[in-house]
């Protein structure tokens, strides 16, 4: 950068695409985390995939709505829960964590709801794999 033509240190954020794809087989680096995780045979699990919340919104095929809390509602709370999460290979919602949230109750109704959504099997190179991502859920009163 320069400002009236005299260099100036400057600072910018860079945005790089990239994709990658994970062989539904492929070989693992050796190490501690990878020899306690393997099973009795000796084989590797295969790793989940990580996907954005928009892609996986596309695969939603079944989203009871939350209820929203009778306490919170009378004490006018509301706000974003996030969650984090693993869809399985049979679309089911696994291993919910809360990542931020307003309220307990909200949070509770949230998860409750959550782990009730179907989702259709995320597919790489042919075969289902579990899916990790985020949901948000929102708690807005009228």
């Amino acid at each position: 950068m320069a400002s009236k033509g005299v260099p100036v240190q400057a600072e910018a954020p860079l945005t790089f695409r990239f994709e990658t794809t994970l062989a539904v087989n492929a070989a693992q680096p050796t190490g501690q985390a990878n020899s306690a995780s393997a099973t009795a045979s000796g084989a590797v699990p295969p790793l989940a995939v990580r996907v954005s919340p928009g892609v996986l919104q596309g695969f939603l095929v079944d989203d009871p709505t939350p209820v929203y809390p009778p306490e919170a509602r009378q004490n006018h709370i509301q706000g974003k829960v996030v969650l984090a999460l693993t869809i399985d290979k049979a679309g089911t919602a696994k291993d919910i964590r809360v990542l931020t949230s307003p309220d307990q109750t909200l949070t509770d109704s949230a998860i409750a709801a959550v782990s009730r959504w179907r989702y259709r099997p995320y597919q790489l190179n042919g075969s289902p794999v579990d899916v990790q991502s985020t949901v948000e859920v929102n708690f807005k009163l009228p």
